[in-house]
């Protein structure tokens, strides 16, 4: 299956603060959402725009008591229309640069009234082409936010997340590949690139190779993958783990992983590897795999004994590593990550276990160059420039590009 194939979308979680002699509270968060909606919408008219709202359907709010009738749909005000405004079925987001609240860590009074709001905004499913021409759309989205006028800040609690799909639907096989690739590369490369203050945070950086209802299950039933509990499927894609000693790519716990990835392979439909996912305290972990029913929609779980029905839908993994960023660099270096790994997960057994092979050989050799090596095998060699200067920022404390001292977002020089 080709590179044009995967879809993706993003979400990007940011802080919209309060102006000098504005009320402290929620009262103002609907009008800061629509403020942060129309100016993103004024400066990007070539895209589609739109905000979430919270009324009944036959009302309005402050968010689209303004739009024409036609932009006025249940709970959303559509800003710059997509064509077709919206599709029979479906959720709207799909088609646009959608704008709705987000529950974050924001700056109260001494009341515990808010000084800020949060939000997140999400983009329409967009194509490989469109992540192969440098996600020109998610540039003027960047851009208008830091255009904005409006007061802005993020911190590392908040999150960039990738979504990435296939035209042609997810299947389980895929879901496990791509599994088995984030298993491996998780803390050597993936830990590093989402910055060192977000990866120290229990609920924002929550690893499935270390903490899934995966890892949990192998700690419970067994003590080693045997001949008799061994998965054929797992045998096939990737080479013996048996031997495998304790390094940082495996949490020191090389038999532990080995078991984890066992269960990913037993398990037998994609609603139940999503829950497997989960972080043994019901969290969602930082791989996500989003299940959802042929029209787009939310899945819900199947009744007890019904077969999987998710094979082939619009599912997603989404990858939930990395802090926000206004960096257009940032957010394309991590789009094409979660790509080229889904990307791999649809080749077939050889290829798939070629690339495997190599993926393990580099992790045998730990060293500071292993990253790069690591890149290189998933044929991102061309990304090792820009994480060479982004880990230097790291270490410079600077997990957020374009932020002043006091965190605030500086805007964009024309």
């Amino acid at each position: 299956m080709s590179s044009q194939e995967i879809t993706l979308g993003w979400e990007l979680e940011l802080i919209v603060h309060l102006q000098p002699g504005e009320e402290p509270g929620l009262a103002l968060e609907a009008h800061k959402l629509r403020d942060l909606a129309l100016t993103i919408a004024q400066q990007a008219p070539n895209l589609p725009i739109a905000a979430h709202c919270i009324h009944r359907p036959s009302a309005s709010c402050i968010i689209c008591d303004d739009a024409p009738a036609e932009h006025r749909l249940p709970h959303v005000r559509v800003v710059n229309p997509a064509t077709p405004i919206r599709r029979p079925s479906g959720p709207i987001e799909d088609l646009y640069y959608f704008v709705k609240r987000e529950h974050l860590n924001v700056p109260t009074d001494d009341d515990g009234a808010r000084l800020a709001h949060g939000y997140e905004i999400t983009s329409p499913i967009l194509s490989h082409a469109e992540l192969s021409a440098g996600l020109p759309q998610t540039r003027q989205i960047l851009g208008a936010i830091r255009s904005s006028g409006l007061t802005i800040s993020a911190h590392t609690e908040c999150g960039l997340h990738v979504h990435v799909g296939v035209k042609s639907g997810m299947t389980l096989n895929i879901a496990k590949k791509a599994a088995t690739l984030v298993m491996l590369l998780e803390l050597p490369l993936l830990k590093k690139f989402a910055s060192p203050e977000r990866a120290e945070r229990r609920y924002w950086f929550i690893p499935i190779s270390t903490k899934s209802e995966f890892i949990c299950c192998a700690d419970r039933v067994h003590d080693e993958v045997t001949d008799a509990i061994a998965s054929p499927e797992l045998r096939q894609h990737v080479p013996d783990l048996s031997k495998q000693k304790p390094a940082e790519w495996n949490n020191n716990e090389p038999n532990r992983l080995h078991l984890a990835l066992n269960e990913i392979w037993l398990t037998d439909s994609i609603w139940r590897l999503s829950k497997g996912f989960f972080s043994y305290e019901g969290q969602k972990a930082s791989l996500v795999l989003c299940t959802r029913e042929r029209n787009g929609d939310s899945a819900s779980e199947p009744s007890r004994g019904a077969p999987d029905s998710l094979e082939g839908t619009p599912s997603t993994l989404e990858f939930r590593y990395p802090p926000m960023s206004f960096d257009i660099d940032f957010v394309k270096c991590w789009a094409e990550i979660g790509c080229k790994i889904v990307e791999l997960a649809t080749r077939d057994v050889a290829a798939f276990r070629q690339v495997a092979t190599d993926l393990l050989k580099e992790l045998e050799r730990n060293d500071a160059s292993q990253w790069e090596r690591l890149l290189k095998v998933l044929d991102l060699n061309h990304q090792v420039p820009f994480w060479r200067q982004q880990l230097a920022r790291f270490e410079d404390d600077e997990p957020i590009r374009f932020l002043d001292d006091d965190g605030f977002l500086v805007p964009e020089r024309k």
